[in-house]
């Protein structure tokens, strides 16, 4: 889905309009709903002017007038576009692996039912390894004596969940 954040504000004739929340909720919302139902025709600013007089005609705040519509229009899709390159070239950094950044905790999700958490418990002042099945429920917690013995002990976990998972 596309980072529509860039709908909290207005740009009209360089001034920056910052919308109200439930206005800036309801313009994104009109934006997901045609980007789920309609994502070609996106491509076109025709839809999006489309979209901009349709949030002119039912807000009761004019934060422009009629006539700077297009230019409004003309600024949110050229951040749709922007954030729709973005997206393609985060994407096409990982096309080898749709894991995105590995981690422990997804090494052993994909090798095991098991999954690993490090976590400080302050009223012992001491490190703890706790071990949780697919259901949340603790299978068992190891006690360490720091986080970098924390982060040694997960790790030793994750080497032997996928020297297991390869025979």
């Amino acid at each position: 889905m596309d980072n529509l954040d860039f709908l909290n504000t207005i740009y009209v004739k360089r001034c920056k309009i910052i919308l109200s929340e439930s206005e800036s909720f309801y313009l994104k919302n009109l934006f997901r709903n045609r980007l789920l139902n309609e994502s070609k025709q996106m491509k076109q600013i025709d839809f999006v002017v489309k979209i901009v007089k349709e949030f002119y005609d039912k807000s009761k705040i004019r934060y422009f007038r009629e006539e700077d519509i297009q230019e409004v229009s003309n600024y949110f899709f050229k951040k749709l576009n922007e954030n729709r390159g973005r997206q393609s070239s985060k994407a096409s950094l990982h096309t080898s692996s749709d894991l995105g950044n590995i981690n422990s905790d997804t090494v052993l999700d994909f090798h095991t039912d098991v999954n690993v958490e490090h976590v400080a418990d302050t009223f012992s002042e001491t490190d703890e390894v706790v071990f949780y099945d697919d259901n949340g429920e603790v299978i068992t917690k190891r006690t360490v004596a720091s986080p970098d013995e924390a982060h040694v002990a997960m790790k030793q976990i994750e080497v032997s969940a996928i020297s297991k998972s390869k025979k």
